[in-house]
């Protein structure tokens, strides 16, 4: 794999992926042709990069044998047409050997959630990154929420040779700043967290952007992106207000709240196997309007 053509391709726009699942025989089953599906719609939006099996696609309650299908389904699908990583958790052992599964899935980089098992400090971090780093040839993209992964590790992990990306969850604007700075040039620093803070990272020279709206709106955070790369604020801007309604409901229902749009638009959402509130018909309602608002045509006008 040429890694350094694989971390050009995965600037922009990342999409966090739900995973589809359809009721079978009284069981909850991953929905494959919904997968493929939505794959198809993000890269005809032109979105550069599709992350499965993370938060957003529910990777707690998939069992091992249902990531791998989640990951070969994407993998298949986007036949290099978009970037495919897929999320990864669990202590060293269990991270390499799925990353391992991951890599004959055909995914093109791995997520790493190190679990509680996985000391909260630089050294025990470092050696985490670096061994999986060195037993896969695929991307790997760290994930970075807190002061435990400082600037120094952070410096450390961009001479990894195959990593792709970090995924920056903090929050914290001046250390975000500070990293694109110190090492933008090169590991993509890639905005993560809450979708309303979008612009200050892109405004601070986000190499990406992770999103769960661009599930089903892709077309309107291609558009934000462009407008940054351009310097247009304004435009950036305005596309954030006109997302902000659907932003507030996805603060409320989560994973929900996406699935019901996809499935709104005519993808595939589906069932959710996560705990959280559902959407009653007022809550449908409103979403359909708002979609409407964006010029998104929905299922049965």
């Amino acid at each position: 794999m040429n890694i350094k053509q694989t971390r050009e391709r995965s600037k922009g726009i990342q999409v966090f992926a739900i995973t589809p699942f359809m009721e079978s025989a009284g069981k909850t089953m991953v929905d494959e042709e919904g997968i493929k599906r939505n794959i198809d719609s993000w890269v005809e939006a032109k979105i550069p990069v599709v992350v499965v099996c993370g938060g957003v696609g529910e990777l707690g309650y998939l069992d091992e044998k249902e990531h791998i299908q989640v990951v070969r389904a994407a993998a298949e699908q986007s036949s290099g047409r978009i970037v495919v990583i897929a999320g990864v958790t669990g202590d060293t052992k269990s991270c390499v050997d799925t990353s391992r599964r991951v890599e004959e899935a055909g995914a093109d980089g791995v997520l790493l959630f190190p679990n509680e098992r996985v000391e909260r400090n630089s050294n025990s971090l470092m050696k985490f990154y670096s061994t999986i780093s060195e037993s896969v040839e695929i991307g790997i993209m760290p994930f970075r929420i807190d002061k435990t992964v400082d600037l120094d590790t952070v410096r450390n992990l961009a001479e990894l040779p195959n990593i792709l990306a970090l995924k920056e969850e903090s929050e914290n604007m001046d250390e975000f700043e500070h990293l694109v700075k110190e090492v933008g040039d090169r590991i993509i620093i890639a905005g993560a967290g809450s979708d309303q803070l979008a612009p200050c990272f892109l405004l601070m020279g986000a190499g990406a952007l992770t999103s769960s709206l661009a599930n089903h709106l892709p077309n309107q955070l291609i558009q934000m992106w462009d407008a940054a790369q351009q310097k247009d604020f304004s435009k950036v801007m305005q596309i954030q207000n006109s997302l902000r309604p659907i932003e507030l409901l996805r603060q409320k229902f989560g994973h929900r709240l996406h699935k019901a749009a996809m499935d709104m638009i005519g993808l595939s959402g589906g069932i959710t196997r996560a705990p959280g509130i559902e959407l009653n018909k007022s809550d449908i309602i409103k979403l359909q309007k708002h979609l409407n608002q964006l010029g998104i045509k929905t299922v049965g006008e």
